[in-house]
């Protein structure tokens, strides 16, 4: 029994130490400021500018860090990340309903839940676009399929200009979003968790039947 503890102390603090390994390895860059969402058209700025320099290995992974977001129907926001090489994603859109959100923060990134239609709260989601359709973005934005990974970007150079385009698609509501952020390459696509929950193990010993 005392080595089958043993082994699990071992596994937990390799998989916490690889956790960490993949986070001191990220990099996150974030917008200059506040984008305001109207009751219905382009958001100002349209589009939101983030400048990433200095990431010398391959988009592996990724995460969009959205903070402060409001609105009184989520429902009406669609959102169009595009990056240096023309590369779209529409990483959230349809989404939420029409229960009012205040300030929550949203991380997205792929392998995790989709945002559904009810009432939004904060926390980690794939990006969503629910209606799979290709969503309307008036110019400047680049015409935009129904993708929504942000597999799409990985392999890539993440250095250059990416921009987000925010608009909303239905009138009477508004709302907007404090700032957004872009990690590259970092553990996150892990869940965190305390090292003493990542493994669960359960055993039964016996000797000639006792």
């Amino acid at each position: 029994m005392n080595s089958i503890r043993r082994l699990a102390r071992a596994m937990a603090a390799a998989a916490a130490l690889a956790i960490g390994a993949g986070a001191a390895l990220g990099q996150t860059f974030t917008s200059s400021g506040a984008i305001t969402i109207p009751t219905f058209g382009p958001a100002t700025p349209y589009p939101s500018v983030i400048n990433v320099s200095g990431v010398t290995q391959p988009i592996r992974a990724m995460q969009v860090v959205l903070t402060g977001l409001s609105h009184t129907w989520p429902a009406d926001i669609d959102m169009l990340l595009v990056g240096p090489g023309g590369q779209t994603a529409v990483i959230f859109s349809d989404v939420g309903g029409n229960g009012d959100i205040v300030s929550q923060e949203f991380i997205l990134t792929d392998g995790f839940p989709a945002l559904g239609t009810g009432q939004l709260t904060g926390g980690v989601f794939t990006p969503t676009n629910l209606d799979g359709g290709a969503d309307g973005f008036s110019s400047p934005a680049p015409a935009a399929g129904p993708n929504a990974s942000l597999s799409v970007f990985n392999g890539l150079s993440a250095n250059g200009t990416w921009t987000l385009y925010v608009t909303d698609d239905t009138g009477s509501d508004g709302g907007s979003l404090a700032s957004w952020s872009l990690r590259f390459n970092d553990a996150y696509s892990i869940p965190a968790q305390p090292a003493t929950e990542l493994v669960t193990y359960q055993g039964k010993l016996e000797n000639a039947g006792a």
